[in-house]
């Protein structure tokens, strides 16, 4: 299976997206099998000629034998995925970053169907554009239709706290509780709950719990030295050791040192796999 991602090339896109990867399998490869885990981003996934189907905790991506186009968007990502692909697969999916997606929709977020098994189809002319360059040859010429289109779409997204609010959970300040934020921005934690639910379909505690494991994901990446699980629960902010444990095996189903043993990073981060 090959991979590539691509960060958007234009400055507006690059502010709601984080970035663009295609997937391919020429169909002659082995069976591959991965388990992928909670993002904040929602994740836009299309292709053509595959159907899916779920048995138990298990996605299996089948190539199909005629026409057929696919389209996802995975908005309520609280626990690991487990994906398997057969056959040939030509696939791109779109990282938007938080609130970006709101940014092309007529709609908020939580009124579009959602989940893998569910078709997200967000503007009439959608499968049309996308069967088309998902049938360019050559990867840039892919990226830059996709750029394209995308800008003909967007709208932009406003929202009177939440890109703030989102803001400062990302940062993670030391002391800062959800409902010290609440009353920074003058708002309820019912009302926050709400437009989180409406617009990023989590709750504002699964999303700072989603952060801190991305953020303990970048500290592999690109630590200089070995840290430790005492060292890195302080550095994120988590209570202590234990809290770090805990909330790891809840979003991986993996301790800390476990997941880190089994993880296979690629494109320098932006994508971090278990492969079965």
């Amino acid at each position: 299976m090959k991979i590539k991602a691509f960060k958007p090339k234009n400055e507006l896109l690059a502010s709601v997206i984080d970035c663009y990867y295609l997937l391919s399998r020429d169909g002659t490869e082995p069976n591959t099998t991965y388990l992928t885990f909670p993002s904040v981003f929602s994740i836009h996934s299309f292709a053509n000629n595959f159907t899916i189907t779920q048995t138990d905790s298990r996605y299996i991506i089948l190539q199909a034998k005629k026409q057929h186009f696919f389209s996802d968007v995975v908005c309520r990502f609280n626990h690991p995925m487990c994906f398997e692909y057969r056959g040939a697969m030509n696939e791109i999916t779109i990282y938007y970053k938080p609130l970006g997606l709101n940014a092309f929709l007529d709609n908020e977020l939580s009124s579009y169907p959602e989940g893998i098994m569910n078709r997200f189809i967000p503007f009439p002319d959608f499968e049309n554009v996308m069967t088309l360059i998902l049938d360019l040859p050559d990867e840039e010429d892919k990226v830059n239709a996709l750029e394209e289109y995308l800008l003909s779409k967007y709208k932009g997204f406003i929202h009177p706290f939440l890109h703030l609010f989102i803001k400062d959970l990302t940062d993670d300040i030391e002391g800062e509780s959800i409902g010290d934020l609440c009353l920074k921005y003058g708002v309820s934690q019912k009302t926050v709950i709400k437009h989180f639910e409406k617009h990023l379909c989590k709750t504002p505690i699964e999303f700072r719990k989603i952060i801190r494991f991305r953020k303990a994901l970048d500290k592999f990446h690109h630590q200089q030295e070995s840290l430790s699980m005492t060292e890195l629960s302080y550095i994120l902010n988590y209570f202590d050791q234990s809290h770090l444990i805990r909330e790891f095996k809840s979003l991986t189903g993996f301790t800390p040192i476990q997941f880190f043993k089994r993880i296979s990073p690629m494109e320098s981060g932006k994508i971090n796999w278990i492969f079965m």
